[in-house]
C-alpha cells in the first residue's frame, strides 16, 4: 500500500528499521491481519485506532495532564528520557537525530521515531479525561484526507464521549499553536 510504504521509507530515512520498529499504523494493520484483537483502553483510544485503520495513517494520544512544558515534534539530541509503554521501570534515550514527540520542560519523550511507539509517562488510561490526539499524515495521502480523518476523530469523540474538541494543523506554514 503506497501510503504505508511512505511511512516505512520515512523511518528508513531516519535510520530506523521499519520491520523491527514499524510505524504505529503498520503495527495496527499487521495486528488486524493476524486476527489479533486491539486492546480496549477507553473510547478515545478505540476511536483513534479505528480512524487510523480506516485512513491508514498514524494516530496517537497523550494525557494532557502530565505535560509540564510545551509539546514538541523535533529532533532528539539523545539526552531525552523515554520510558517504553508498559515498562515503567525501563529508561531509554532516543538516538541523536531521531524525530521525537516530547515535553520541553521534562524532556520526557511521549513518542519515539515520530509515530513508532508511545511512552509510558503520557499513556492514556481508562480514567483519562484530558488528552491530545495526533493524526499524522504525509504524501501520497492527500491533505484533505488527513483533515477529514481529524474531523472524524473529533466528531466521534463529541458524539460518544461528550468531549470538547479543537483541531490544530501543524505544518511548515503553521509550525506551532497554543492549546
Amino acid at each position: 500500500v503506497p501510503v504505508l510504504e511512505t511511512w516505512a521509507e520515512a523511518f528508513s530515512g531516519m535510520g530506523i528499521k521499519p520491520k523491527k520498529n514499524p510505524p504505529s499504523v503498520i503495527n495496527l494493520v499487521k495486528r488486524c491481519r493476524a486476527g489479533k484483537p486491539l486492546p480496549f483502553i477507553n473510547p478515545l483510544v478505540a476511536i483513534f485506532n479505528c480512524i487510523s485503520l480506516k485512513y491508514l495513517l498514524p494516530c496517537g494520544g497523550d494525557d494532557r495532564n502530565v505535560i509540564e512544558g510545551d509539546l514538541r515534534l523535533g529532533i532528539a539530541d539523545g539526552t531525552e528520557n523515554y520510558v517504553p509503554l508498559g515498562q515503567p521501570d525501563m529508561l531509554e534515550h532516543p538516538q541523536p537525530g531521531e524525530v521525537i514527540y516530547y515535553d520541553t520542560a521534562t524532556k520526557d519523550v511521549f513518542c519515539r521515531a515520530w509515530c513508532w511507539k508511545n511512552g509510558n509517562r503520557s499513556k492514556l488510561m481508562p480514567e483519562t479525561t484530558n488528552a491530545v490526539i495526533n493524526v499524522d499524515a504525509m504524501p501520497p495521502l492527500p491533505l484533505a484526507t488527513a483533515e477529514q480523518a481529524a474531523e472524524e476523530v473529533a466528531g466521534l469523540l463529541r458524539r460518544f464521549t461528550g468531549a470538547k474538541t479543537a483541531i490544530h494543523k501543524l505544518a511548515a506554514e503553521t509550525p506551532r499553536f497554543t492549546l
